[in-house]
This record gives C-alpha cells, structure tokens and sequence, in this order.
C-alpha cells in the first residue's frame, strides 16, 4: 500500500491521470473511504512524490509495452 498525505486525509493510491487546462491532474483513492469518494488532485497538490514517480514508471512500461 502507497500512503501520501494531501490535507488532512491519507492517500491509498493513484487511480487514473488526465490533463485539464494543460496541467496533470491525478485521481486519488482515498485511505478508508470507497471508491466513490475518490477525487481529482492537481499534480502540485501531492506531496509525496515516490507515488508520482511510481505512477509514470508504470505509464511507461504500459507506453512500452503497447509498441
């Protein structure tokens, strides 16, 4: 389990990414809360980056892959 704090709340994981207005914006899981309240996060927002860096290593081997 991948934990970073944004707030108050515990992030569980990265879900799925978008960009909107030109900025990445990632949907977070959130720790002991369904799916259903998973939210979009602007990129600057999330502070730990290890999960980011986790999140584009997996784009990429995906992106690799799909080649």
């Amino acid at each position: 389990m991948r934990l970073i704090i944004a707030g108050t709340f515990w992030a569980e994981n990265l879900v799925k990414h978008r960009k909107k207005g030109g900025k990445l914006e990632y949907e977070v899981k959130w720790l002991d809360y369904p799916a259903s309240d998973n939210t979009w996060e602007k990129e600057v927002d999330i502070g730990e980056h290890h999960l980011l860096e986790y999140w584009r290593g997996v784009l990429q081997r995906v992106r690799k892959t799909a080649q």
